[in-house]
């Protein structure tokens, strides 16, 4: 089947087996989005009648528009085989959980399972009675929200009745004494199957196992149930009764619907919220009073140690600021007394006189620093060059005779000269 095509419908993997049938995820074609096809036993749809009470159920559980109930799409026939189209989940059933993890904590429970009351109590509000309720059709989706599915053997108040009398319907564990009994059922029935899906919610086990289906249905007729906490005794008293309450053999004894199961567990709730025990699985006491398993002693625990408080360090100490100190002042020398001494003049050199020579050229003589000049008008400053003592300087006796010979020399170099100019002269002009 997988791969293949069913109408509209194209087969993508098996989900599970029942004894209604198989069912398979599927893509709707049409719509374009992913569905459940139960495809019914080809032992089912050999009696017309089984196919008529399945169409007219069909039809009641297509009214059922409730967020805690599995919407039903269509019932048709395609490829000679007559199927259901549900709405396809994501997530596990009940029993998936119980199988996986054991008892579950009631107070994860008890919020999951007050989804499922409320679903099927829409249900009965609209006349329709599941008759087959166990964990297995109990699904938690991804979301969070809680399904109750699979109404393939429903009974539809108002329908006309096309199950033989004598017939049972539903799972052997989970049937209510009526159910065993073939007698009429109502609201009631799923109550009590409701009780036994939350016994092994809790407990992780059935009130009444055995290998015989006979022993089995005359336990739920005679037998009273044993509590659910002979197999895990960490279950509230209130939840006990609860479910003790919703397991009476005489349907009049029991929760006449949904509401009142519900608000039972809602008074437990409210119990342990006063107590603090919220969110403790093994905070409540037990209803029954049994052999506690042994607890491992708990790790010694070093009593608490006082805060550690570290001081800061202190600030360190302030630098010191170096203070300018300006430089001592140097304090002038005492001023000694100047006391007056007579420096002795050098006595004067004179030079020996001599007449004065004619056309004499005067040279001043050099005068001793600090005295002025006598030559100098007063108010310049006196000349700072030493001269040498003068020399007088007096004209030759013989200059005549040296100015002759000098004109003699003179006019012959002149001549040797007029005469060489006249030689080159007649050189070039040849």
């Amino acid at each position: 089947m997988i791969g293949s095509r069913i109408g509209n419908y194209k087969i993508l993997e098996e989900l599970g087996r029942g004894g209604m049938g198989v069912v398979y995820k599927a893509v709707d074609t049409g719509l374009d989005r992913f569905v459940a096809i139960k495809i019914l036993a080809d032992q089912l749809t050999a009696k017309p009648e089984l196919l008529e009470r399945f169409r007219t159920e069909a039809k009641a559980q297509a009214r059922l528009n409730h967020t805690n109930i599995a919407t039903l799409h269509s019932f048709e026939q395609a490829g000679g085989r007559w199927m259901i189209v549900m709405e396809y989940l994501e997530g596990v059933t009940f029993e998936q959980m119980i199988e996986r993890r054991g008892p579950i904590p009631w107070q994860e429970a008890i919020p999951l399972f007050k989804q499922a009351l409320m679903g099927l109590g829409f249900a009965h509000r609209m006349g329709v009675i599941h008759r087959d309720i166990k964990p297995s059709n109990i699904f938690v989706c991804r979301t969070g929200y809680v399904k109750v599915m699979d109404f393939g053997v429903a009974k539809v108040a108002g329908a006309r009745q096309v199950t033989r009398a004598g017939t049972r319907m539903g799972t052997v564990l989970y049937m209510s004494p009526e159910q065993v009994e073939s007698q009429p059922v109502d609201a009631r029935s799923d109550i009590y199957s409701l009780g036994i899906t939350l016994y092994q919610f809790v407990s992780g086990h059935v009130p009444f196992e055995s290998d015989s289906d006979y022993q089995v249905m005359n336990d739920h007729v005679k037998t009273p149930p044993p509590p659910p906490t002979r197999f895990y005794p960490h279950i509230p008293a209130q939840i006990v009764g609860a479910v003790l309450h919703s397991l009476s053999k005489n349907p009049r004894e029991r929760f006449q619907n949904c509401e009142e199961f519900g608000k039972a567990l809602d008074a437990h709730e409210a119990i342990e919220k006063k107590r603090g025990t919220i969110g403790d699985p093994r905070a409540a006491a037990p209803s029954v009073p049994v052999a506690q398993p042994p607890r491992p002693a708990p790790p010694p625990v070093a009593p608490p140690q006082p805060p550690r408080v570290v001081a800061p360090p202190p600030p360190p100490p302030p630098r010191p600021v170096p203070q300018y100190v300006p430089p001592p002042v140097p304090q002038p020398p005492a001023q000694r007394p100047v006391q007056s001494l007579a420096v002795s003049q050098p006595p004067q050199r004179t030079l020996p006189q001599q007449p004065a020579p004619p056309q004499s050229v005067y040279m001043p003589q050099m005068q001793r620093p600090g005295t002025p000049h006598p030559t100098y008008p007063q108010g310049f400053a006196t000349p700072q060059q030493q001269y040498a003592p003068a020399v007088p300087v007096q004209q030759s006796k013989n200059s005549a005779s040296y100015m002759l010979t000098y004109a003699i020399l003179g006019g012959i170099g002149l001549t040797i000269i007029i005469f060489l100019i006249c030689l080159l002269a007649g050189a070039f002009s040849d």
